[in-house]
This record gives C-alpha cells, sequence and structure tokens, in this order.
C-alpha cells in the first residue's frame, strides 16, 4: 500500500486559463507517491482544511520530500517548492475534506 498526494506546482498556483488557450490545469498537477517505509514525508503546511488547496509553507532538510525529483509539462526536472499546493490525498479533494478527516489520513500514512 501506499500514500498518493496531488500537487498543483507553485510557479503555476492561481494562474488562470483561457478556455481557448488549450491549456489544461491538470498539465500543472504532480503526483508524488509515499512509499510505505516513509514515515513522515517532511512538509509543513500553511493552513489546514478545509480550503480549496493547502500551500506547503516548509521542505524539511533532509526529509524524503525535499529528495523527490518532480517534472510538470515534461520540463527539467525540479524539486517540491514552498507554495507548491496540495490538491488531494489518495484521491480525496482537499477541497472537501475537514480537518478531522485530513488529520485522519495523514496519521494512517505516513
Amino acid at each position: 500500500c501506499h500514500f498518493v498526494l496531488l500537487l498543483a506546482a507553485s510557479a503555476n498556483v492561481g494562474k488562470s486559463f483561457a478556455m481557448d488557450s488549450g491549456q489544461d490545469e491538470e498539465d500543472d498537477l504532480y503526483e508524488l507517491v509515499v512509499p510505505v517505509s516513509v514515515t513522515k514525508i517532511g512538509v509543513s503546511f500553511e493552513y489546514l482544511p478545509p480550503a480549496f488547496s493547502l500551500p506547503i509553507k516548509t521542505v524539511v532538510a533532509g526529509s524524503w520530500a525535499e529528495q523527490q525529483t518532480v517534472y510538470i509539462n515534461d520540463d527539467e526536472p525540479s524539486k517540491i517548492e514552498i507554495g507548491d499546493e496540495l490538491v488531494e490525498i489518495d484521491g480525496e479533494p482537499v477541497e472537501s475534506m475537514l480537518k478531522d478527516r485530513f488529520n485522519e489520513l495523514l496519521r494512517k500514512r505516513p
């Protein structure tokens, strides 16, 4: 079993796309699969649900999160950055989540 986080890249957070631009907001998302062996992800958030998304406040030095390489829109490799926003945990949107549910999911894995 693993834990899946869906995040929006900070460079694209808040960007609005024209209906005819051909760009899809999903192009700016990246997914992280957290292995069972990870006990702490290594990020903190600006605030907790309920919220549309949860901006990353800190990425802990030496943590699992800091060591991850992410690819957004087939661009150059990048890292998880302060300001990237958590939008889903295991397929559940954080925008419809209450704080208790958020805490439950984080306690469950990892």
